[in-house]
């Protein structure tokens, strides 16, 4: 919506930080999360697959946490326009 868009090889790392220094708390665990991502799709090795339930338990409260209070900002940010 404001036209971050990632342009290199860790950009997203840097649209993570702008998101969590604009917005706060909601969004604090959005790089972790992102990262956690990326070990379970592109595993290095066999531990990378693992993770027990409650831990994607927590996983899917904190994303629906964050859709929740995404879906709140949104009806307050105006469309980007470079």
């Amino acid at each position: 919506q404001q036209g971050l868009r990632p342009r290199v090889e860790g950009g997203h790392v840097a649209i993570a930080d702008a998101v969590q220094a604009q917005f706060g708390e909601p969004f604090r665990l959005l790089n972790a999360m992102r990262r956690r991502r990326n070990k379970l799709e592109y595993p290095q090795n066999p531990d990378d697959v693992a993770i027990d339930d409650d831990t994607a338990a927590e996983a899917v409260a904190y994303a629906e946490r964050t859709v929740a209070a995404a879906e709140q900002l949104l009806p307050n940010l105006t469309i980007w326009r470079p």
